[in-house]
């Protein structure tokens, strides 16, 4: 794994208080809504100097998906 997705992912765990991450598993079943993911998003867009298109972060389902993102993001 790159060492930004492992950043994201200590970063969601912390945020949203989660013990056990997979990359497969859908936010969902995290208990992570739409607008969860949104506000993280908008805060990554800040502390990685990136941006987000709507279109793009409405794709994002599952970890994988959301660190695929990231990760196309920074550079």
């Amino acid at each position: 794994m790159k060492e930004t997705t492992n950043k994201i992912l200590n970063e969601i765990a912390e945020r949203f208080n989660i013990k056990e991450i997979s990359m497969d598993t859908s936010l969902n079943d995290l208990g992570l809504d739409s607008l969860d993911v949104a506000e993280f998003l908008l805060d990554l867009e800040d502390k990685y100097n990136i941006s987000f298109e709507s279109d793009e972060m409405q794709k994002v389902t599952t970890l994988q998906s959301l660190t695929d993102l990231i990760d196309s993001k920074v550079k």
